[in-house]
């Protein structure tokens, strides 16, 4: 049972990874927290239950779809609502931030007047499961898995292996330095804001047929992505994507040993925990390993 409990908190925590990913990045790069995050995981949602019940479009494409629809989503956010702010006032960061929340409404009013409030659901992209002697995982949590770990190893890739993504850390560390080598910073922020809600909108695809597809789901979502932010220390990449497996972990062996209603309670108590001991979170500990 430890063991399944164990490959079952991978699955998850990958996916918390995920959503913790995006959203420490764009407060790397630019120091605000996105508060419509959890709204463009939302609308990927909807994107994929359409897609998928209505077009029958294979899994493959219906993460093509989503990917290019939230980046897009994302750039026009910044181009469109974060950026007039910044070149209009000095003290930016609280108006932007206010502005998220307003877009936060508007996506769920909108979503709600479309389609309505009501719960849609389907039951599964795939219904079978793996079986490795007494162990067994779904086709739905394998494919979040190994997913999710392709697209944090491509991220970790593209971040330090890319120019482009070299420029995204170099204004996460340093904006003046950045500018003054000749990173154009707000194409920068724009590419950054494209790519956090383009791994919001994945975690969408990945997570509809278990939470299903309604006007607020972005709430937890969202919740997730600011606790793994949190633990992994606020705009540390590689802290997000190990925070993520840690309350993936800790969540699933709350529900094995304990209760299923405890599982919330476990998570912030192990950040409360961490926090105490490092208030810089995962990535401070992992600084302090590195400098003995």
């Amino acid at each position: 049972m430890f063991i399944q409990q164990i490959l079952n908190g991978l699955a998850i925590g990958s996916i918390y990874s995920l959503i913790g990913l995006g959203f420490s990045l764009l407060f790397g790069a630019m120091g605000i927290l996105n508060l419509a995050y959890g709204e463009f995981y939302m609308l990927a949602t909807y994107l994929a239950f359409f897609s998928f019940t209505k077009f029958r479009f294979p899994f493959p494409i219906m993460i093509l779809i989503v990917v290019i629809f939230l980046f897009f989503i994302g750039c026009a956010t910044h181009l469109g609502l974060v950026k007039p702010i910044k070149s209009r006032t000095k003290d930016w960061v609280i108006p932007a931030l206010i502005v998220t929340l307003g877009l936060q409404i508007v996506f769920q009013e909108s979503i709600r007047l479309i389609w309505g409030a009501s719960f849609k659901s389907i039951p599964g992209y795939f219904l079978e499961s793996i079986h490795i002697g007494s162990l067994m995982i779904s086709y739905e949590r394998a494919i979040i898995l190994v997913v999710s770990v392709f697209l944090l190893a491509g991220t970790w890739f593209f971040l330090n292996r890319t120019k482009l993504g070299s420029g995204i850390l170099a204004v996460a560390q340093d904006r003046e330095s950045a500018e003054l080598v000749g990173i154009d910073t707000e194409k920068i922020n724009t590419i950054t804001f494209g790519i956090s809600s383009a791994l919001a909108g994945i975690a969408g695809v990945l997570l509809m047929p278990i939470l299903c597809v309604y006007p607020t789901v972005g709430q937890e979502p969202l919740l997730r992505a600011f606790a793994v932010a949190i633990l992994g220390g606020m705009g540390s990449v590689g802290g997000a994507m190990i925070s993520g497996v840690i309350l993936g972990i800790a969540e699933s062996l709350a529900v094995g040993y304990i209760s299923a209603s405890i599982k919330d309670l476990m998570s912030f108590a192990v950040i409360i925990i961490v926090l105490i001991f490092y208030p810089s979170g995962v990535a401070g500990f992992m600084e302090r390993l590195r400098a003995k």
